[in-house]
């Protein structure tokens, strides 16, 4: 790789129009913004003094509604400038980062196409200064090597000699180095591996790396993706350039606001919040799975966060109840329990625990309890069981109508004859009539009022409270080999003492979420049509079944790697059980085998901790050997505080200590606190802080140091 290429004059001439144009195209934004933002202005002060905010006819109203749609569109006008202004500023910074020379097949030009984050339109000309990094002639920075080449466009497919393939590196608007490759190369890692290592092989691995990632980032042919990937291995980067990729690709009918993305914990979102923006488009929603159980099932109960539960099996190893706690969430999470939800369901759907009754009216017939339980079991089969309780309700109450009516109009004619009623007026002898009609109808229709107060908390109570039933829906089950009848009973019990104190455990979260939508059904208004499931190894089977039930018309990008679990008894295992969740929906699963954000050294050492026949390989990317050191306790902190300063002074910029607990987290930072200055990261947190940090092994998740 030539340190200073032949053309660079030409290429900071480039870069120079480039600029230039984004300044005009900026300054014209500002004034425009600026605009804007007065017109909104203006327009609120002119609603506020012409009184309009007190509406005092019809008239108003309809004038306000008026104003408030021009004022919501003037507001939308304001923020999409406002998007503009941040994409050119970014721009600014770094216009473009890629080049790539075309001749299309039958004619004789040449054409210079660069690429960036955004296009960009010369305005005096039309001509096009940058391509964004998704249009369909992009495509070959990415896929294709110099030589002929082709693209598919909306015309169909084009065609050409590739002549040139170059990548730049812009910082601040100023060209701190270019060179040409074979392909694109986004990742700044594998950027340092081959300044350093051009020979012919290092050139092929990284080829392959950057190709292999390209193929996830635009594949468009399985609705769920699956990627396993050793540490290192660019997963989440992968994620991120897909959802940026999609949001191009579908421009007109997919969102930011219809992309989701289930992160490990809130500061792991802050981490990532930034890298969406860099590449053209807007942050997306990140949630993670405790908080949407949250949302979705209210505030009834007390949920346990994820990380309280890992403080609990780290720090209470001697406490009684331990053990059976352990069996619990093991249990909780295994596919035993998950037929037996299922069972429940089912079990439920049938209607044999309902009090069903035959239905008389005066003496009439409404409906016998076989009619009720066909409806139940095949006239509604196809809902939940919520809103198949709610049909029949509601059948029941309008086939009551007419005979009600009939009551109200006979009784009421009894009342006029009787002497009794002589001073009563007609109105008075209807509503008499009419309550008297109501107090019948609820004496007869008495065992369906509760229908409509169905929620899955007091199901999945119910469920443990059932000893019979819970029993006998397990007994059809395959058990664990660590769970016996006694255990479970036990379990059982404990699960009804939690509920019976509005607490609800951390492994019963994802259970009780998944009933709640087989039960009562999943929102209506659902607007996520892609989600992005990061560090998929930490899931076990109710998440992803209650994430397919979430968004059962979504897409999917699930990514982890087993080896990486942190949860010692709530995990996905192995990908079998994803893929047998998703079996409906075309699952691919695709296997990263290399490892480059780590050294040689770091991949080779934690190899060696998993033994076995090694299921990745790392690239000669050298450093120092990890060391292990054994210090007393009395000696740790002063050991620690002198390693991390000789780590700060020989140049690193981030640099953690992790933890296995918040309680070890905490005392380490209390004790350390006068020797470094480091920053104690706990549970709540949301804010990524580089520098030193303590933290928790299982806040440390997907982080970077």
């Amino acid at each position: 790789m030539a340190a200073i290429p032949p053309d660079l004059q030409q290429e900071q001439a480039r870069l120079t129009r480039v600029l230039a144009e984004i300044e005009r195209q900026l300054a014209s934004v500002r004034q425009t913004l600026a605009a804007r933002r007065n017109s909104v202005l203006a327009g609120r002060r002119q609603l506020w003094q012409s009184g309009l905010h007190q509406v005092g006819s019809f008239e108003d109203l309809v004038i306000l509604a008026q104003e408030s749609q021009i004022m919501g569109e003037q507001e939308r006008d304001h923020a999409l400038y406002r998007r503009l202004l941040d994409r050119l500023e970014r721009m600014y910074r770094s216009p473009y980062f890629g080049r790539i020379d075309f001749r299309e097949l039958g004619y004789p030009d040449v054409e210079s196409i660069y690429i960036g984050i955004s296009s960009l339109v010369e305005s005096g000309t039309g001509k096009h200064l940058v391509y964004d990094w998704r249009a369909p002639v992009s495509s070959m920075f990415y896929d294709a090597e110099p030589g002929r080449a082709s693209y598919v466009s909306e015309a169909g497919i084009v065609e050409g000699d590739l002549l040139l393939k170059r990548q730049y590196k812009i910082e601040e608007g100023e060209l701190r180095y270019y060179f040409d490759t074979n392909l694109k190369i986004d990742d700044d890692v594998l950027q340092e591996v081959l300044a350093k290592h051009a020979d012919d092989k290092m050139r092929h691995i990284v080829t392959s790396i950057q190709r292999e990632q390209n193929r996830i980032i635009r594949d468009e042919e399985h609705p769920v993706l699956i990627v396993q990937g050793p540490a290192g291995s660019g997963k989440t980067s992968i994620a991120l350039h897909r959802a940026a990729y999609l949001l191009y690709r579908f421009r007109g009918r997919l969102t930011a606001d219809n992309l989701l993305v289930f992160s490990p914990n809130e500061i792991f979102s802050d981490y990532i919040s930034n890298v969406l923006p860099e590449l053209g488009e807007e942050p997306i929603h990140q949630v993670t799975f405790i908080d949407y159980a949250r949302r979705y099932l209210g505030s009834r109960l007390r949920l346990e966060a994820m990380e309280d539960q890992m403080e609990y099996l780290f720090t209470q190893r001697s406490a009684p109840e331990y053990a059976l706690r352990v069996q619990s969430i093991r249990y909780k999470a295994s596919p035993a329990f998950l037929q037996l939800i299922e069972a429940y369901v089912q079990h439920l759907e049938s209607g044999a625990h309902l009090d069903l009754q035959d239905i008389y009216f005066r003496g009439r017939l409404i409906m016998d309890r076989h009619e009720m339980l066909h409806r139940l079991r095949h006239r509604y089969k196809d809902l939940p069981y919520a809103k198949r309780l709610g049909m029949l309700y509601r059948r029941i109450h309008y086939l009551l109508e007419e005979p009600k009516r009939e009551a109200v109009a006979r009784l009421a004619d009894e009342l006029a004859a009787d002497p009794q009623s002589a001073g009563l007026s007609t109105r008075d002898i209807r509503r008499r009539s009419r309550r008297l009609v109501q107090a019948e109808l609820r004496t007869a229709t008495q065992f369906i009022e509760g229908w409509r107060d169905i929620d899955a908390v007091s199901l999945y109570y119910d469920l443990f409270q059932d000893d019979d039933l819970f029993h006998r829906l397990a007994a059809d089950t395959k058990l664990p080999d660590y769970i016996g009848r006694a255990e479970l009973e036990r379990i059982r019990r404990a699960t009804v003492e939690s509920l019976n104190e509005s607490f609800l455990p951390f492994e019963d979260v994802a259970p009780l979420l998944y009933l709640s939508l087989r039960v009562m059904g999943a929102p209506s208004s659902q607007s996520i049509r892609h989600v992005i499931v990061d560090e998929a190894q930490d899931y076990s089977v109710f998440h992803y079944q209650a994430m397919k039930a979430l968004f059962p018309g979504g897409s999917f990008t699930i990514l982890g790697d087993m080896n990486q679990s942190v949860h010692p008894y709530m995990n996905s295992g192995t990908y079998d059980a994803i893929l047998e969740t998703f079996a409906d929906r075309d699952p691919f699963l695709i296997r990263l085998q290399r490892t480059y954000r780590s050294t040689l050294q770091i991949a080779q050492f934690t190899r060696a901790i998993l033994g076995g026949t090694p299921d990745s390989e790392s690239i000669q990317r050298e450093g120092p050997l990890p060391r292990l050191v054994v210090v007393p306790e009395e000696e740790r902190a002063e050991a620690i505080a002198r390693e991390v300063t000789r780590m700060a002074k020989g140049g690193a910029v981030s640099i953690a200590i992790v933890c296995k607990t918040a309680r070890e987290s905490a005392d380490l930072h209390r004790r350390i606190g006068s020797r470094i200055d480091a920053e104690l990261i706990e549970k709540g947190d949301n804010v990524f802080r580089s520098g030193i940090v303590i933290v928790p092994v299982y806040l440390a998740k997907g982080l970077e140091f």
